[in-house]
């Protein structure tokens, strides 16, 4: 009877030692990279304009360990979706977006795979250029950013596949799936 007491009043003490603040802190910066596909969809005329072009994106982050189950993390970075163009009633139109973002994600883990939400805001430039017509366009502006995405962590690496939604006025839908590794610190 008095071992399996101490038994249990050492289990007892050790699992709320698990639960100490300053190992439930626990952060990590990590820097990454991505390639993906977007989609920009506009109405220019009666004739939609819906293209896809390769995309990047350059990344950096703090990752914050809260609870056991759940992290939390800030982001930031810059994006380039490329240059889709098509031709739209006869004219030739090319459409480039890039730009800054900032975005939080709330993250948790079920072993070394991530399932992340993400949801920040975006400074954009967004251009287009009509061939022959001399009427380009330039627009700027800050958008919502929001997404979702699954990772995977090995050793310092990490890799993701995720889906974001950039809300920009000028646009119908822009659209990214995205593919990206990054290595933590």
């Amino acid at each position: 009877m008095r071992q399996s007491c101490l038994l249990f009043t050492l289990a007892l003490l050790g699992s709320l030692s698990l639960c100490t603040p300053a190992q439930a802190l626990v952060g990590e910066f990590y820097l990454g990279g991505g390639v993906g596909r977007a989609t920009l969809e506009d109405e220019f005329t009666a004739d939609d304009f819906k293209e896809d072009d390769t995309a990047f994106k350059a990344f950096t982050g703090y990752r914050l360990t809260l609870l056991p189950v759940l992290d939390f993390a800030v982001e930031a970075g810059y994006r380039d979706l490329g240059d889709p163009g098509d031709t739209v009633a006869g004219q030739s139109i090319d459409a480039g977006l890039t730009g800054y973002d900032l975005a939080g994600l709330v993250i948790t883990s079920i072993g070394p795979v991530d399932l992340f939400l993400k949801a920040g805001g975006m400074n954009y430039d967004y251009e287009l250029e009509f061939s022959g017509a001399g009427e380009d366009r330039d627009y700027d502006g800050t958008a919502a950013l929001y997404g979702a995405g699954v990772g995977v962590r090995f050793w310092k690496l990490g890799a993701r596949v995720e889906y974001e939604y950039i809300d920009v006025d000028e646009l119908e839908r822009s659209s990214t799936y995205w593919l990206s590794l990054y290595l933590r610190f």
